[in-house]
């Protein structure tokens, strides 16, 4: 009888993290929900106000401003959207492929939509043992 009362209690402690879990990642998925909606909240802002001062130096009759810096943050902030959104898909299991962008199961060393190998599965000696650079294929 006390096995079946174990059984029990292992069951609800099982159950009990499992809810923990997606929670917790329930809880991560939102906060890069968040930082994303904010950074592109700023990519806004900031076109915002390179708009304005185009149209006051239009108005003006001067010349506008570089708006170089401005570029370079919309840049910065694209990149960043770009990294959460791959953290979102690492929370599924997913990552992109880096040559063709395809969703692939994050453990993959090859690309399923285009075959190419996908880094950061093998160590450094195994992938120059094993990869052929020029052709992407193993070697056998």
């Amino acid at each position: 009888m006390a096995d079946f009362f174990k059984k029990i209690g292992d069951g609800f402690s099982k159950a009990a993290n499992n809810v923990k879990d997606s929670v917790d990642t329930s809880r991560k998925r939102g906060e890069l929900k968040k930082q994303i909606s904010d950074a592109k909240n700023n990519i806004k802002s900031v076109e915002l106000a390179m708009g304005a001062a185009i149209y006051n130096a239009y108005k003006n009759g001067t010349r506008p401003e570089s708006f170089t810096e401005n570029c370079k943050e919309v840049d910065n902030l694209q990149v960043e959207i770009k990294v959460l959104n791959a953290k979102l898909l690492e929370l599924d299991g997913i990552k992109l492929c880096e040559k063709c962008g395809a969703e692939i199961p994050v453990d993959s060393a090859f690309c399923s939509k285009c075959g190419a190998r996908q880094l950061g599965i093998f160590d450094d000696a195994t992938a120059e043992n094993n990869i052929s650079d020029d052709d992407n294929m193993i070697s056998l």
